[in-house]
């Protein structure tokens, strides 16, 4: 019950950022949230920088994934997989030679 709670609050949290202030403002403000969300709900803590800008770049003022965007925020289990997705990504271009 609590995490649904919680849920809900970061839902209208995020749902009152995006509408309401300017998108970069909202961006830096829901950037340094998901990086503390990173840092303390997943096993990415060493990446949690990249995964967090990875995540605003694809997500961020996009208004078709509006939607995703917010639920995967606002799900626990949706936002670690979608980091995990992240870091492999990350990982797998940093391990692949520049050329």
């Amino acid at each position: 019950m609590q995490e649904a709670a919680e849920c809900q609050q970061i839902r209208s949290w995020m749902i009152y950022h995006l509408h309401n202030t300017p998108v970069e403002k909202s961006r830096d403000t829901i950037g340094q949230f998901m990086f503390e969300a990173i840092c303390s709900k997943t096993d990415h803590a060493d990446t949690a920088a990249g995964i967090a800008g990875m995540l605003l770049i694809l997500n961020h003022g996009v208004g078709t994934q509006f939607d995703e965007y917010v639920s995967v925020m606002s799900d626990i289990g949706a936002f670690r997989a979608k980091c995990d997705e992240a870091a492999f990504t990350l990982m797998s271009h940093i391990s692949t030679p520049q050329g």
